[in-house]
């Protein structure tokens, strides 16, 4: 009986084949996690911050002096009768009655230049700044960046919504993390849910939808876990499917037409 084989030619290629479609099956399952909600949408509960008075600045990085000036002021929080101020030289706390203290890089914050300041449901401070976002909890700062699953260190806008999940924006797409990891919302991609990737205002309404001002358009947010479709549609083309909670809505350039994702 006379064997059948491939000549070495012909089986590397069908080796690298076989490797290719592998990869392939990979980034498209590592894509599905990341997109479907497999795990719900609810954030990891953390201990509750409260101020009784004005925090204490403490030196973590003692390698760093910071010589900047404050103004201007790019955005404010209010909480706890202190209002947080983010400036392009750190993040100023004064407590109305003519006091302040100020948080740079020296303390623990990612970059001075703040671009955004948010309070969580839990009380913990939000610092959406030029080299990454960072959280207080009222001792110490802890920062996230690109290697933590950011899109981009720059953050240009942070919102916390009533069930705790953090938005950060940047120029690269839009963040969400949820207490465990970050997941990343593109205008291009698989599974694109953004009309435009520079993320230049967020905003959470009285019904805790997500409101996203991009250079591409505006989307809204709602629900509690994720039905995505790859760009902008209007109601009649793309209605909401059965068993899902959450859709984006797109008011895009395209005509002015409002889409339902």
């Amino acid at each position: 009986m006379r064997r059948l084989g491939f000549s070495r030619p012909v089986g590397a290629l069908l080796l690298v084949g076989g490797l290719l479609v592998v990869v392939a099956a990979c980034v498209l399952a590592s894509r599905l996690l990341v997109a479907l909600p497999l795990f719900g949408r609810t954030s990891t509960p953390a201990a509750p911050v409260r101020f009784t008075a004005l925090p204490t600045p403490v030196v973590t990085r003692p390698q760093w002096t910071s010589y900047t000036h404050t103004g201007p002021i790019n955005d404010l929080a209010l909480s706890d009768g202190l209002l947080w101020a983010a400036t392009d030289g750190g993040l100023v706390v004064w407590d109305g009655a003519g006091a302040s203290v100020r948080f740079a890089t020296e303390h623990g914050l990612a970059a001075n230049r703040v671009h955004s300041v948010a309070i969580g449901p839990d009380g913990a401070v939000w610092a959406g700044t030029a080299g990454g976002l960072s959280r207080y909890d009222g001792r110490a700062w802890q920062s996230f960046t690109t290697a933590d699953g950011l899109p981009e260190d720059a953050v240009s806008e942070v919102v916390v919504d009533r069930d705790g999940l953090v938005w950060a924006g940047t120029g690269s797409g839009l963040a969400r993390y949820d207490g465990q990891g970050w997941r990343v919302y593109r205008s291009s991609g698989l599974f694109a849910a953004l009309p435009g990737d520079m993320v230049y205002a967020l905003a959470v309404d009285s019904a805790n939808r997500l409101w996203v001002a991009t250079s591409g358009g505006l989307v809204r947010l709602e629900g509690s876990d994720g039905c995505l479709c790859p760009r902008p549609f209007n109601d009649a083309s793309c209605p909401s499917r059965p068993g899902r909670r959450q859709r984006w809505r797109c008011l895009g350039r395209d005509g002015g037409r409002v889409g339902a994702l």
